[in-house]
């Protein structure tokens, strides 16, 4: 995971809180958000192993 993934995720997650707060949400933009989340949790299922053999001491970071 790189800095870049973690800034973008961040500010995507930002945005999303912002057009929720201001009820600026639809259907189409849930269900798109939905198909994204459940492909990044697929990516960092199938990372998760690597990523924890990787991390020495923090491996506990990676549930």
């Amino acid at each position: 995971m790189t800095v870049e993934a973690v800034v973008g995720r961040a500010e995507a997650l930002c945005a999303a809180l912002g057009r929720t707060l201001d009820a600026k949400v639809n259907v189409a933009m849930l269900e798109r958000a939905r198909a994204v989340h459940r492909a990044s949790t697929a990516d960092y299922l199938a990372e998760r192993g690597d990523l924890a053999a990787e991390a020495g001491q923090l491996a506990h970071l990676f549930p």
